[in-house]
C-alpha cells in the first residue's frame, strides 16, 4: 500500500516537472513571451 503510494507520488511529480518545463519552452518558442526568462534564476 504505502509503495503504490510512494511510486504515484513520484510519477505525478515526474509528470509536473516535466510539463513545467515543457510549458516554458512552449511560452518561449511558440508565444515569444518573457516566461521562461521569469522561471530561470536571475543569474541566467
Amino acid at each position: 500500500m504505502v509503495e503504490e503510494i510512494y511510486k504515484a507520488l513520484g510519477l505525478s511529480s515526474y509528470f509536473f516537472i516535466v510539463t513545467h518545463a515543457l510549458t516554458g519552452l512552449y511560452h518561449h518558442y511558440v508565444v515569444k513571451d518573457d516566461t521562461l526568462k521569469r522561471m530561470l534564476p536571475r543569474s541566467f
